[in-house]
């Protein structure tokens, strides 16, 4: 793939707005078997103030702590026990924002995205965020790690969706300010 990393100026900005830009990037992940990624079709923002269902929102935590990095580390953590979920930290150092990657559409590495989750219909094999952990084969060891020296990564596309196609709706699987308009959805990609 010779597509460039993410651009710094994207991930430093705050995490709505990341959210919104992410849309039609492409989540990468490097692996001796080859390469595994997907175009970005969902994403869901944690606002550093005044956001109660941000992890960040009572203090830094062991589990939480990579949220207080500065923009363009990884934030994984552990769900119900079982599903990890992959955040994208935003903003300045210990500002306390990030952005849940909820679905992405696979373009490379079918064949280790199915093994990853066989059984799956191929809509539904990345289109949560536990959903796409899995098929990646991410884990808590890229906690803390940042994109641009990661086999985990983030790279730029010429295909960020127009405007029409992206929808914002309230944001699913939390109970605290699940009425924000916060989730961004590529509902014009091809897993939609």
């Amino acid at each position: 793939m010779d597509e460039s990393v993410l651009s710094p100026h994207v991930y430093t900005q705050q995490a709505d707005s990341v959210a919104f830009h992410l849309l039609g990037r492409r989540l990468v992940r490097y692996t001796s078997e080859g390469v595994l990624a997907g175009l970005i079709t969902e994403t869901e923002a944690y606002l550093p103030d005044g956001d109660p269902a941000n992890h960040a929102s009572r203090g830094e935590t062991p589990r939480n702590a990579s949220m207080f990095l500065a923009g363009g580390h990884w934030y994984v953590y552990l769900v119900y026990g079982v599903h990890y979920c992959l955040n994208l930290v935003t903003g300045r150092e210990q500002s306390g924002e990030a952005v849940l990657i909820r679905g992405v559409s696979p373009t490379h590495g079918h064949e280790h995205i199915r093994a990853n989750r066989p059984n799956v219909a191929p809509r539904d094999l990345t289109n949560g965020p536990a959903k796409l952990t899995k098929a990646f084969a991410i884990d808590t060891d890229w906690d803390g790690t940042f994109l641009a020296d990661s086999s985990l990564t983030i790279t730029e596309t010429d295909t960020h969706p127009p405007n029409e196609e992206i929808h914002t709706t309230d944001r699913v699987g939390i109970s605290k300010a699940r009425d924000r308009f916060l989730r961004y959805v590529w509902v014009g990609s091809p897993q939609y």
